[in-house]
């Protein structure tokens, strides 16, 4: 019990850490609805999400709780293959003015936020081949925007859950998550992320069988490393990268 507390604390922290570099992004398909997806900030104002939130829509806007200016989308980066569901956009997303102006009264000290937020989500240097089943049963935090029924806006939305598999599909390429997480729409492009403080992977899919109901199915999170190769093949390069690992 005491580990299960400590770990659920730490998830608590991380949600601290990281909510501020979670992005709402709000598209309109080709027949005028609205629809809502996640982001993620991973440095230098690139964010990274899944392909399918932006594949034939136009983003009416982005942004995060922080954000201060309008965030400008600069550029889109999806892979040339279009089963690969992941997208990095270059925007003018930046954290620097609320890491600035913000403080927390801890104790008798005010904390600048700079001293306990994160202005980027930190990325798990790996590649497929290099997973195995460490995780397994392992907690996670996932954090999106969701669209909750009879809820007049969509609000940042924090969930903790469990890696159970580490698996492939025929119908999806690379090695994919399965979280304990319910599949919502509106978590699409959410980072899972660890309880060891990184980002295992990019909440994509709900595995589910023919047409079954997408929140019956398995949460799938798509590893990071598709998410390497757009940024490779577009010279884009986040924080927190190691040399060694960057230039493999």
């Amino acid at each position: 019990m005491g580990n299960r507390l400590q770990t659920e604390n730490k998830l608590k922290e991380l949600y601290f850490k990281y909510s501020w570099c979670i992005l709402k992004i709000i598209v309109e398909d080709k027949f005028g609805d609205i629809h809502v997806g996640t982001g993620f900030h991973i440095g230098k104002g690139l964010v990274a999400t899944a392909r399918h939130i932006l594949d034939n829509k136009k983003i009416k806007s982005i942004g995060s709780e922080a954000s201060v200016d309008p965030v400008v989308v600069n550029q889109i980066h999806l892979s040339a293959n279009a089963q690969i569901d992941v997208a990095v956009l270059e925007t003018s997303f930046s954290l620097e003015k609320s890491m600035d102006r913000v403080f927390y009264h801890i104790g008798k000290k005010n904390i600048p936020a700079r001293e306990c937020r994160a202005s980027y989500l930190p990325l798990q240097e790996t590649y497929d081949d290099w997973i195995g089943s460490e995780l397994i049963l392992s907690r996670c935090l996932i954090i999106g925007y969701p669209q909750i029924p009879t809820m007049y806006q969509t609000t940042l939305f924090a969930v903790a859950a469990d890696v159970n598999a580490v698996t492939g599909s025929y119908a999806r390429e690379h090695a994919h998550y399965i979280v304990s997480n319910i599949p919502r729409g509106g978590f699409s492009g959410a980072p899972v992320i660890s309880e060891y403080d990184f980002v295992l992977g990019i909440v994509t899919t709900s595995f589910t069988k023919r047409n079954g109901v997408t929140e019956l199915g398995f949460c799938g999170a798509v590893s990071v490393e598709p998410l390497f190769v757009v940024l490779s093949e577009n010279n884009l390069r986040p924080e927190g990268i190691s040399d060694e690992f960057w230039e493999a």
